[in-house]
């Protein structure tokens, strides 16, 4: 049987615990599609440069999809090659997007085609400056507000504030 668990595709061994599947079993989400990644770490959503295309600019990591990988995995496997961090898709957001959890850095060594691309962890506060590359992801200003007003109310009510 095929390996469809994206971090033992990119490590060769499990850092978690996950069971075999993964997100498509424990998500039920079975359709296959390009998909992206949604991370908030601190407060801060990861944002990939992507210098190519018609419109290079920040950008959710993501990408295409393989031969018999569901899209969550898709999604999870694109952010180990094009940033080197294991995450853990864990609800989905829209089409073709969803809220991953970091599970380790620089768990991932086997680099997308392109080599790691350039990351940064911006603020809700940041992200009106940041040039967006268009035409993918759909709303991703929405996306990346609506998780990190999320991650915001999470840290509010740990804190006690």
């Amino acid at each position: 049987a095929p390996v469809r668990d994206s971090a033992l595709l990119q490590t060769g061994r499990r850092l978690d615990t996950e069971a075999p599947g993964g997100c498509a079993s424990r998500l039920h989400m079975w359709e296959r599609r390009s998909a992206a990644c949604v991370v908030v770490r601190r407060n801060r959503a990861l944002l990939v440069w992507v210098p190519f295309g018609d419109e290079p600019g920040w950008d959710l990591p993501g990408g295409w999809g393989r031969q018999g990988e569901a899209a969550c995995q898709t999604a999870e496997r694109e952010v180990c090659e094009e940033t080197g961090l294991q995450v853990r898709a864990v609800k989905q957001v829209s089409w073709n997007v969803f809220q991953c959890e970091l599970v380790a850095e620089g768990a991932c060594r086997n680099a997308a085609d392109e080599g790691f691309l350039g990351m940064r962890w911006a603020s809700l506060g940041e992200l009106g400056a940041l040039h967006l590359r268009g035409g993918t992801w759909g709303d991703k200003r929405g996306l990346l507000a609506q998780a990190l007003h999320a991650e915001d109310g999470l840290l509010q009510t740990e804190t006690g504030l």
